[in-house]
């Protein structure tokens, strides 16, 4: 029984591996979020908001996390960032921290896991 446990572990970690290699040089780059939200009106008619998120990291582990609503910038994050397993993480201003749950990276998008168990992706902007 235990060398087919020992197997199945090792199985499922070069699977983990293997799609979702999370390496500092893979995550480098521009990468954009964008994401369309209607509110409805009960009076009024309809809201449209567009929400973009960009992500900019440079290979010296620079990195900044901008959000903007319908063109405004709402958060601005920038400071240094990192990448530990599958946790991908951006220190910023006061000591505080992003992270953000690497699901996914390939050359063309990187998928990350919100708080509330949804998934988010994030094109790379050539």
């Amino acid at each position: 029984m235990r060398p087919i446990l020992t197997l199945a572990l090792a199985l499922f970690s070069l699977a983990f591996v293997g799609c979702d290699a999370a390496k500092k040089s893979n995550f480098a780059g521009r990468w954009i979020s964008k994401e369309t939200r209607v509110d409805k009106g009960i009076i009024s008619s309809d809201r449209t908001d567009i929400i973009v998120r960009t992500l900019s990291l440079d290979s010296n582990g620079n990195g900044s996390l901008n959000i903007t609503l319908n063109g405004r910038v709402t958060q601005s994050a920038n400071g240094k960032w990192s990448v530990l397993n599958d946790v991908f993480f951006l220190d910023y201003e006061n000591g505080q921290t992003v992270y953000l749950r690497v699901i996914r990276i390939t050359g063309e998008r990187l998928v990350i896991r919100n708080p509330d168990g949804s998934e988010r992706i994030y094109d790379r902007l050539q």
